[in-house]
């Protein structure tokens, strides 16, 4: 017996959670193109892996989870929905 599933859709909460995940990484881009606008490949390289831990990781990590939130709060709905 084959069930027809639904279509998962992504509420307004996650939609802007999303976007500024997409954000952050273009924001990240063109800081290393700026960069290596600046310094050359190598160097900027250098200076991203430095930066990035104190910068970069933490701003990423925290839109990560709060995505991961949503998806985690929307497996576990009671009664199942179709949006996160």
């Amino acid at each position: 017996m084959e069930t027809k599933q639904q279509r998962i859709e992504v509420g307004p909460v996650a939609d802007h959670f999303l976007r500024a995940l997409r954000a952050y990484e273009t924001a990240k881009q063109y800081y290393y193109d700026g960069l290596e606008a600046l310094m050359g490949e190598q160097r900027a390289n250098e200076r991203m892996m430095k930066e990035n831990d104190g910068v970069f990781k933490p701003v990423g990590e925290h839109f990560e989870k709060m995505v991961h939130g949503l998806i985690t709060d929307w497996s576990i709905s009671n009664p199942p929905t179709n949006t996160i």
